[in-house]
């Protein structure tokens, strides 16, 4: 980097300190929960993501798209449990649904009608899932995905790309390798036809599955070309390698998924987060033939077990939350809300001249650095505590994103809420203007 770009990134964190301090001295009652926390778990959290320095905000109670901290603040909720909560925090259908079936019991320990039904209303929505399987979690359905794929053709390989993220094990965007499941992975370039074509070319067969997202989560909401993602498809069908679309986040972008936009049909398709009402979830659902093999009266299956598969709480919230809140009108709002919002950030950004880009589809968006939009992973060394200064002033103006400058929208959001959104992240920009330019000294943009 340029002497002016080094002082421009000491100048970034020297900002980003002094947001931390006075956020620090507005929350003691979450400072003391921290610390308290630290004494049973290490580092005072269950989840990486949510960590923040120096302390992280301890919610105390929410209500549709606002969150309560300890200490009294407010934030309106642009985050949405990282696209888990889109039906928001209090929705009376989902809670009398819960709320019914706590009063007929919480955990059987035997199948239920609620799961039956949640499986039909999925096997309803994706054409290409034929059968489901319920997991815990997205990173659960992922595992066992893989695991599927390689029992079923007997090859070792998962092709996965640069960026993806199919669950916190399985991460080539921001988790540590050494907590990465031990598969015999290959990595490639996002949207890179010729980089997918050699790595079939050198791997192709040993490869039990292609596994991608067909928008980057983790790795900055980046979109799939769609001439990419159909040769990918292609290619698959024509080695006889498995196609694995995650759609644990996506599936809120479209009633029948991402997929359905695209117009590929994968073999396996694993799901999350929406599907659960906001509880604990996850499914591998496709092709009949393909989850047969979990099926205990077919020849050779699998034995797939799981305290909590069938969880009644979360089938009951999902099959509520996906039959009468997260329908297809009430996804297309709330994705129409988002393009607006994404469309006007941008409008902003170029009417500016500044080198910042919002990339995403409907109601989930993601900054980066650049003149240009990235169309693979790629990430600039001055994104993450610019991403941070964001998220700082964010928290201190009443607004809840990501740390990673993340934003993912719940039906409970508002027009009124966006366009101040708008207007936090248009002044936020106005006053770090300098700053800005000054971290982009060339053109970073798609490979």
């Amino acid at each position: 980097m340029s002497d002016r770009t080094d002082q421009a990134m000491n100048t970034l964190l020297a900002e980003l300190r002094r947001l931390q301090v006075l956020y620090a001295k507005a929350r003691p009652a979450s400072a003391q929960a921290y610390e308290a926390a630290c004494t049973v778990q290490p580092g005072g959290t269950t989840r990486s993501n949510l960590h923040l320095f120096p302390f992280p905000v301890t919610i105390d109670h929410a209500d549709g798209s606002i969150l309560t901290d300890l200490d009294g603040h407010t934030y309106i909720d642009l985050l949405s449990d990282f696209a888990v909560a889109m039906a928001g925090h209090s929705n009376d259908v989902i809670r009398n649904a819960i709320q019914k079936q706590l009063t007929q019991g919480i955990s059987f320990g035997g199948r239920s009608e609620a799961e039956t039904e949640l499986a039909e209303i999925i096997v309803a929505r994706f054409a290409s899932i034929e059968r489901v399987r319920f997991t815990n979690s997205g990173t659960e359905a992922n595992l066992y995905a893989f695991l599927l794929a390689r029992a079923i053709t007997q090859r070792p390989g998962i092709l996965m790309f640069e960026g993806g993220y199919l669950g916190g094990a399985m991460s080539f965007a921001t988790s540590d390798p050494r907590l990465r499941a031990p598969f015999d992975f290959i990595t490639v370039p996002y949207n890179d036809i010729e980089a997918f074509d050699a790595a079939i070319s050198a791997h192709g067969s040993r490869l039990a599955c292609v596994a991608t997202e067909l928008m980057l989560n983790s790795g900055g909401c980046i979109q799939a070309d769609g001439a990419f993602i159909r040769h990918v498809e292609n290619v698959c069908r024509n080695r006889g390698i498995l196609f694995l679309v995650d759609e644990v986040m996506t599936s809120r972008l479209h009633v029948a998924g991402l997929q359905a936009l695209y117009g590929v049909r994968p073999d396996i398709t694993t799901l999350g987060k929406i599907i659960g009402g906001g509880l604990s979830i996850g499914a591998i659902g496709g092709r009949s033939d393909i989850l047969k093999k979990f099926d205990l009266r077919s020849e050779d299956p699998l034995f797939h077990n799981g305290s909590f598969n069938n969880n009644v709480l979360s089938m009951r919230a999902g099959a509520a939350s996906l039959r009468h809140v997260l329908t297809e009108s009430g996804l297309s709002h709330t994705n129409s809300l988002g393009e607006s919002l994404r469309i006007g950030m941008n409008a902003d950004l170029a009417s500016a001249a500044l080198p910042l880009s919002w990339t995403g589809m409907g109601s989930v968006m993601a900054l980066h650095i650049g003149r240009e939009a990235p169309t693979r992973f790629m990430p600039h060394p001055a994104e993450k505590p610019l991403r941070a200064l964001l998220h700082m002033d964010a928290l201190l103006k009443g607004y809840w994103i990501a740390p990673r400058g993340m934003l993912a929208l719940s039906v409970e959001n508002t027009p009124s809420q966006l366009e101040d959104f708008r207007s936090l992240f248009r002044t936020f920009t106005g006053k770090y203007e300098d700053l800005i330019r000054a971290l982009v000294p060339t053109t970073i943009g798609a490979a």
